[in-house]
């Protein structure tokens, strides 16, 4: 392998797609409603698209012409009628809009006070916004520097923005609220001066606020969504497809009123196209219905899949298997010095230690081996030594009386005086994390002496 063409990671950078580069990475277009034709086959243009990778073990992806054990899947895309709001990236919209006019698309600010200007770009990336927000929150009319007009509120509605103008009315004032479409939000983004996005801390070239606005939705790969089969002709599909479907659905209904030019109620297609965006993303939204099977359980979305124990991150990426360790709860004994373990019986027979065959422990280790798995002190398994490879010999299946040789690696029970580490959860600091000898009782649980509490963190409730 030529060792020239690796080379060192030096920095990895996070950012928001933009339209152009979800189409580009995209191999096809969702426009199908359907999932399959009458013969049962994946229907092209729909969310089973052979192109986004293979469903089943029967067939090869069209893109990369493998099958369902080596395609990576690939993703495709939704053309959305009109843009919506990523509810996830809501509060950001809000803070961009405080700050920004809504009629010019400059910021908030006085460009010929160079003293604000100089201050702001003297600060970090991360400072620059809070810094804005800062001088704007001190104005109580805000009115833009550039084209002289008063400038609304913002306030969060369920999924939707609201602008709030204050308006007067027989001598009082009065707060109108008005919904602001995500069309129109998007435009005075995209009217927005790459100078003015570098002054917020955002990069002109890989953060621009439009694409916190979705115009083009992803579509994940069959893998990701996968439809269980579970007779001849029926399928049971993955809850996100039903969510992909609504939205395709939603959005064939906005284009055909769109076509219509005479038809100018459209405010309750577009939120029904919101609605499904975004409890695709997020269906646990403070105030939004939630979207539901017939049977009435919530539909399982995005961000379930990413956050919480049982989910992506924490359920399968840091989730670990270890062998040689065990888990119970800690109960206090006095009797214990402060560097011994109290560790039942059960589990010094589960966690086996290899000890190597020497003149000194082989009557030790054959005592073992004899005793087996079962009676303690024991052995679980015999690794005999042998010229060319070595013969793993389980314990538990083994009747025949065995005799060992110095070289012979047998795996026995935790014994009195093994030094083991002991660890408790939350691991804060080196103390958290400490060796142990180990004693062997009689119970289930691990047994510590009292003094040793402050460094573990643990505590014990003694009931009279």
């Amino acid at each position: 392998m030529d060792t020239k063409i690796i080379k060192d990671v030096t920095q990895i950078k996070f950012y928001l797609k933009t339209k152009e580069e979800i189409i580009n990475t995209s191999v096809c277009e969702i426009t199908e409603i359907d999932l399959y034709e009458k013969n049962n086959e994946p229907k092209k243009g729909s969310l089973m698209d052979p192109r986004l990778g293979p469903n089943n073990k029967d067939i090869l992806c069209k893109t990369c012409k493998n099958d369902i054990n080596i395609c990576p899947g690939h993703f495709g895309h939704i053309k959305l009628a009109v843009p919506v709001y990523n509810v996830l990236y809501l509060n950001y919209v809000k803070k961009i809009l405080e700050v920004t006019c809504c009629y010019c698309s400059n910021l908030l600010i006085d460009y010929n006070d160079s003293n604000i200007i100089k201050k702001i770009e003297s600060k970090t990336k991360g400072q620059r916004f809070k810094m804005i927000s800062t001088v704007n929150k001190n104005n109580k009319i805000k009115i833009c520097y550039n084209c002289s007009r008063i400038q609304p509120k913002y306030s969060k509605n369920g999924i939707n923005l609201q602008q709030v103008f204050s308006i007067e009315e027989d001598n009082k004032q009065k707060e109108l609220k008005k919904n602001i479409s995500a069309q129109r939000v998007l435009n005075i983004f995209k009217n927005m001066k790459d100078s003015d996005i570098e002054l917020l801390g955002l990069s002109s070239e890989f953060s621009r606020p439009e694409a916190l606005i979705i115009e083009v939705l992803p579509v994940p790969p069959p893998c990701i969504r996968p439809s269980v089969k579970y007779s001849t002709n029926m399928r049971s599909e993955d809850d996100l497809i039903y969510k992909y479907v609504d939205i395709l659905k939603a959005n064939h209904n906005l284009l055909d009123k769109l076509k219509k030019s005479n038809d100018t109620h459209l405010e309750d297609y577009i939120d029904y196209l919101q609605y499904h965006t975004a409890t695709l993303i997020d269906n646990n939204i403070k105030g939004v219905p939630q979207a539901q099977h017939r049977s009435g359980r919530p539909l399982k979305c995005l961000k379930d899949r990413i956050k919480g124990k049982e989910a992506r991150i924490r359920g399968n990426l840091l989730g670990k298997r270890v062998n040689f360790s065990a888990r119970t709860v800690v109960g206090p004994d006095p009797s214990l010095s402060i560097h011994e373990l109290g560790i039942p019986y059960l589990i010094c027979k589960k966690i086996t230690i290899p000890e190597t065959v020497n003149k000194h422990n082989i009557e030790k280790l054959q005592k073992c081996v004899n005793n087996g798995p079962d009676k303690y002190p024991g052995a679980n398994f015999l690794i005999k030594q042998k010229q060319n490879d070595n013969l793993t010999l389980d314990l538990r299946f083994v009747k025949y009386e065995i005799k060992l040789n110095e070289g012979d690696i047998v795996e026995r029970h935790l014994m009195d005086d093994d030094y083991i580490l002991f660890n408790r959860q939350p691991s804060l600091h080196k103390m958290s994390m400490m060796g142990h000898k180990v004693k062997p009782i009689i119970g289930k649980s691990f047994r510590l002496n009292p003094a040793v509490c402050q460094p573990y963190n643990a505590d014990f409730k003694i009931h009279h």
